[in-house]
């Protein structure tokens, strides 16, 4: 079973000596919050769809679209770990499940404004409850 989570955004996180990128995701019907950890790439591929547009890429995403997704879901992988996609579409009454990487399956829904989904399992596994007094921790600790 998976769940629908909404994208927040993308943090840069200094460690040592190098930048990392941190992607954040929040489920509205549990109350938890996903953190994953995103290449330089995904970053400047959603840059450049806020400013400019990737146009050749949305052609071949909308194209892509033809086969009718109807989730793409966020999994993880037992072997090595790594956060994958799941798209699910349907290509007339044939349903079809599309197994790609999550920068692919990100990029897939930012273009085309399709909802993402996370596996339950791994927002058991590795979301934050988000609670008033965690909130309220949080704030206080700007203070």
């Amino acid at each position: 079973m998976s769940r629908k989570v909404d994208f927040l955004a993308v943090i840069p996180e200094e460690k040592k000596d190098k930048t990392t990128f941190q992607a954040y995701f929040f489920c509205k019907q549990t109350k938890q919050l996903l953190a994953i950890e995103v290449s330089v790439v995904l970053v400047e591929a959603l840059i450049k769809k806020e400013h400019t547009g990737l146009t050749s890429l949305r052609a071949f995403f909308e194209n892509f679209n033809k086969q009718k997704i109807k989730r793409i879901v966020i999994s993880k992988g037992r072997a090595d770990n790594s956060y994958r996609a799941i798209i699910k579409a349907r290509k007339f009454i044939v349903p079809r499940k599309i197994i790609t990487s999550f920068f692919s399956g990100f990029l897939t829904a930012r273009l085309l404004n399709i909802p993402l989904e996370i596996e339950s399992s791994v927002l058991k596994r590795e979301g934050i409850y988000v609670t008033r007094e965690l909130l309220e921790a949080s704030l206080l600790c700007g203070k």
